[in-house]
């Protein structure tokens, strides 16, 4: 019986010690997982160790920009912790637990806010120094030369901006104003009938037509042909007249004949 029990706590001697070489050794790693985001968002990391076999108690500091994350809080993904702090002024989590753990795999959750005015850019999320304790060997094993920064990259709603095409100053137009008080008063002309304020209104001229004299002849009208009563007697004497200065014509030829 004592031979068994020396064989079992030889065996727990062992285990703890290797556990402990497998820090000593260097092949521990602690890591931040990554992360896509944009401006304003929020979002979570995990911290994971790998190659790793039981721990009792883990403290990890971190340190990133804080001019554009903001850490809130975080959570322990193992069941049994006994403790468990997330200081997020001084950017420290501390975690216990009741009795050794499996320390490989996602061990606490980071949860972030990015600043809404962000810039696109990548920022890292890196460890600065990580102590792990055993229940085996209550010293601290420090395992912060083993490590690997978590990187967010943030993507912001800006547009981007054209490089100008030309270097002559851009033509700017007036406003286009539609409140009257802005627009240029219009000039309306006066509509008063008062003759002494009423602008003079000058005729436009007519064309002149070029008419080239023709000489026509005028036959007289009806009424010239009618002769009038004084005329008819004048016309009757004339007649008389030229009627006897005829006959008497005639009458001295025949006698100078015979």
């Amino acid at each position: 019986m004592k031979k068994i029990i020396a064989m079992i706590m030889a065996a727990v001697v062992a285990i703890s010690i290797s556990c402990v070489y497998v820090f000593a050794d260097g092949n521990a790693v602690v890591e931040v997982s990554d992360a896509n985001v944009k401006a304003g968002d929020s979002f979570s990391v995990k911290v994971s160790l790998k190659n790793c076999e039981e721990i009792t108690s883990l403290s990890v500091k971190f340190n990133y920009d804080n001019s554009v994350l903001k850490l809130v809080d975080g959570k322990c993904l193992v069941g049994n912790a006994i403790l468990h702090q997330v200081d997020t002024k001084n950017n420290v989590a501390l975690f216990k637990f009741d009795g050794n753990v499996n320390a490989n795999g996602d061990i606490f959750e980071l949860n972030f806010s990015v600043d809404s005015n962000a810039k696109s850019d990548s920022y890292k999320i890196s460890i600065d120094r990580v102590v792990v304790k055993q229940l085996a060997d209550e010293k601290e094993i420090d395992l912060s030369a083993n490590t690997k920064a978590g990187v967010v990259t943030i993507k912001s709603d800006e547009k981007p901006t054209n490089p100008p095409t030309s270097t002559e100053p851009p033509v700017t137009a007036p406003p286009a104003s539609t409140d009257p008080s802005t627009e240029p008063p219009v000039t309306v002309p006066p509509t008063s009938t008062d003759p002494s304020t009423k602008p003079p209104v000058t005729d436009k001229p007519e064309p002149t037509e070029t008419t080239t004299a023709t000489t026509t002849t005028t036959e007289p009208s009806t009424k010239d042909r009618i002769p009038q009563t004084g005329d008819s007697h004048f016309i009757a004497l004339v007649a008389g007249v030229c009627v006897i200065a005829g006959v008497a014509f005639v009458s001295t030829r025949k006698k100078n004949d015979y």
